[in-house]
């Protein structure tokens, strides 16, 4: 269940009524005054955004993570809301089923099964305005491992006290593994046959994610934006297409299959600002060379880090995390963000006091993603070569002087020009 904007939200124009907007849409003052809050229905203003329907307001829904941010799937749970109790299990994304609640009022009791099968009550949340997703972080990590049957001891032996099993690691790395990233089980045993299982991976320390409420762009978003940009919505359109557009064939776009922000990490950025301080220790991280294009590849012809391709985007979280261990500022700032893939680098040009403002505010929703995009391209500088469409000198600005290279420019107007195209 996702919520409609155009169907659920109405945004009050000059000389409405309660009465009005309710007749209009079916539904009555009554209810609209118990949706929104709304006291007085005399003190409506025009721009005032109501909610018409209860999946505006009451859209719910749980994200389950574990330690590592990799998500729990298959998981039993309950969501327990209004008298009413919501079964099933975890999707293999981690979340839950949506639901919606009488108001944006009403507490969502969020129930997990433990490994023995008892319950344990997790979290009590206000539904809250928006189709809302709370996401619940696991203080342990998840592994897909086995238990082994003990090998057969003498009569009346017992362990030895003095065994340890061997440590995860001998020594720490600098290097991204050429593996797969995230907690990974390794099996072994003892000596005398014992099981041991161990894990190695990345703790993710991103306490700014979250607030992710679904709103998405919309035509008049798009107007208001590129009257005060001065250009055309198709010049802002085709930005978007050329930064994250080509990536609807994986299923994301402005924010990827967890409701992250899409993020692409640049390590020469993260080298320039900590001053090369972390070249030598940690040069998957921070190099004053840039990544190479694409994602290395075994002689299986198997996908893997070997830190120093840009790789695949569903790996851009895991270096930002092993980034922020390093310097966190600078670590954010090396990320292009959202749909319109702003650099972190901007955040005091957009508007934000810190880096960590500036992420925060690119979890929330794409309308955030414009926002920065206009207040980036007007600090900038760019209004002129926007309406004039010198997709040369947009090019520059955003892609860089290497931006011929990769055919930025020419792309950016055939996507131009598309959008023209659609828009007849």
């Amino acid at each position: 269940m996702t919520m409609d904007p155009h169907r659920d939200l109405y945004t009050v124009k000059k000389d409405d009524t309660l009465w009005k907007i309710a007749k209009a849409h079916h539904t009555t003052v009554d209810e609209l005054q118990k949706l929104n809050g709304i006291t007085n229905p005399r003190a409506l203003h025009e721009g005032q955004r109501i909610a018409l329907h209860r999946e505006a307001v009451g859209g719910f829904r749980v994200l389950l993570l574990d330690r590592d941010r990799n998500p729990i799937g298959e998981l039993p749970y309950r969501l327990v809301a209004c008298n009413k109790t919501y079964t099933g299990t975890t999707a293999k994304n981690g979340e839950t089923r949506s639901i919606v609640t009488d108001s944006p009022f009403d507490m969502v009791h969020i129930w997990l099964q433990r490994n023995d099968g008892s319950w344990k009550m997790a979290a009590s949340v206000l539904s809250g305005f928006g189709d809302k997703q709370t996401v619940l972080v696991s203080a342990h990590i998840v592994v897909n491992t086995k238990t082994e049957k003990h090998p057969d001891l003498p009569p009346n032996a017992q362990p030895d006290p003095k065994e340890r099993g061997k440590p995860a690691h001998a020594k720490p790395t600098t290097q991204t593994p050429d593996k797969a990233l995230g907690i990974l089980p390794k099996q072994s045993k003892t000596p005398d046959g014992k099981p041991i299982t161990t894990g190695e991976g990345d703790l993710l320390e991103l306490d700014f994610l979250g607030g992710f409420n679904g709103e998405q762009i919309e035509d008049k978003d798009y107007d208001a934006a590129a009257k005060e940009l001065g250009c055309e919505v198709e010049v802002i359109k085709a930005i978007a297409k050329q930064e994250t557009g080509k990536l609807a064939a994986l299923g994301i776009g402005a924010f990827d299959k967890l409701n992250r922000p899409t993020i692409l990490y640049e390590r020469h950025i993260f080298s320039r600002i900590t001053g090369h301080a972390f070249d030598t220790n940690h040069p998957d991280l921070s190099s004053s060379q840039e990544y190479l294009a694409g994602t290395a590849k075994n002689t299986r012809g198997e996908r893997y880090d070997d830190g120093n391709h840009y790789g695949m985007f569903s790996w851009q979280y895991k270096k930002l995390a092993k980034a922020i261990k390093l310097n966190k500022d600078a670590a954010i700032q090396a990320c292009s963000w959202g749909k319109f893939q702003v650099l972190g680098t901007h955040f005091r040009l957009c508007g934000f006091s810190s880096p960590g403002d500036f992420a925060k505010a690119m979890c929330r929703n794409e309308k955030a993603h414009l926002s920065v995009m206009v207040a980036f391209c007007k600090g900038n500088k760019l209004l002129p070569t926007l309406k004039n469409r010198d997709w040369a000198a947009i090019a520059r600005t955003y892609n860089g002087p290497k931006f011929k290279k990769n055919n930025y420019d020419k792309e950016l107007e055939a996507h131009y020009k598309a959008c023209r195209e659609a828009a007849k």
